[in-house]
């Protein structure tokens, strides 16, 4: 989603300190420029993993920072992001994932795996943790949606 990067892009040039997102819990922030860095993050990491245009990625984080940035970051990588409870049992990710065509998990929580390749969000961006053992993704061949 070109908008959404050039939107990040655009908001970081004119307030590059300035908060995006506050936590009510513990008044961490993530700056402007920090989002706009975690959509580069993306796209070089989606480049180099070879994922294809709206490939699916999981959202499986708890951390409301992580979240955002993860969330915001796929989008911006003109990725499609799919957010997921991190509340979820195993069997219940595991079913949510096949039943999404999840190409991708990127996650907080570092035992998630179900099986799909998983990143893990990092504060500096996603970093690939696992890779599946089958090339076909889960989303190949799957109806294009909203």
């Amino acid at each position: 989603m070109a908008l959404v990067s050039r939107l990040l892009t655009a908001r970081a040039k004119e307030r590059p300190d300035s908060s995006a997102f506050i936590t009510g819990a513990d008044g961490r922030a993530l700056s402007w420029r920090e989002l706009a860095g975690h959509g580069e993050s993306w796209q070089a990491v989606a480049r180099l993993r070879g994922l294809p245009a709206r490939a699916r990625i999981g959202v499986l984080i708890g951390d409301p920072l992580l979240f955002a940035a993860g969330y915001l970051g796929a989008l911006a990588a003109g990725l499609t992001a799919v957010p997921l409870d991190p509340r979820l049992t195993e069997s219940e990710l595991a079913a949510s994932l096949a039943r999404l065509r999840v190409d991708v998990l990127v996650t907080d929580d570092p035992t998630a795996w179900a099986g799909v390749e998983t990143w893990a969000m990092a504060h500096s961006g996603p970093l690939p943790v696992t890779r599946p053992s089958t090339t076909a993704r889960p989303s190949a061949g799957a109806a294009t949606r909203p």
